[in-house]
């Protein structure tokens, strides 16, 4: 985005105005349509004249990784490291019948 952004002048317009009185109040963007297709971004600048980002907050709750933890844990202690060479040999070697 290294293009240069054309400024307009916004004062001249009381609707425009207090679109962006309510944007800068507030510090949430808005997103303009022309019916139903969606046009423009107006987004808030912070004090030095960068776009401020928001940051989602991060909620444990809705992490579906820590939902994860623990659901396979019988309980009882599992050899599979120990026994890993012996359950390799068994799939790959042919069964003696």
């Amino acid at each position: 985005m290294s293009e240069k952004l054309v400024p307009v002048d916004v004062s001249s317009s009381p609707e425009l105005s207090r679109l962006v009185d309510e944007i800068q109040q507030s510090g949430v963007g808005r997103l303009l349509q022309s019916g139903d297709e969606p046009v423009a971004v107006i987004q808030p600048l912070a004090k030095n004249g960068k776009a401020k980002r928001q940051r989602r907050r991060y909620d444990p709750e809705q992490d579906p990784l820590l939902e994860i933890i623990g659901m396979f844990d019988s309980g009882a202690h599992s050899d599979i490291a120990k026994l890993k060479d012996q359950y390799i040999a068994d799939a790959i070697l042919p069964r003696p019948e």
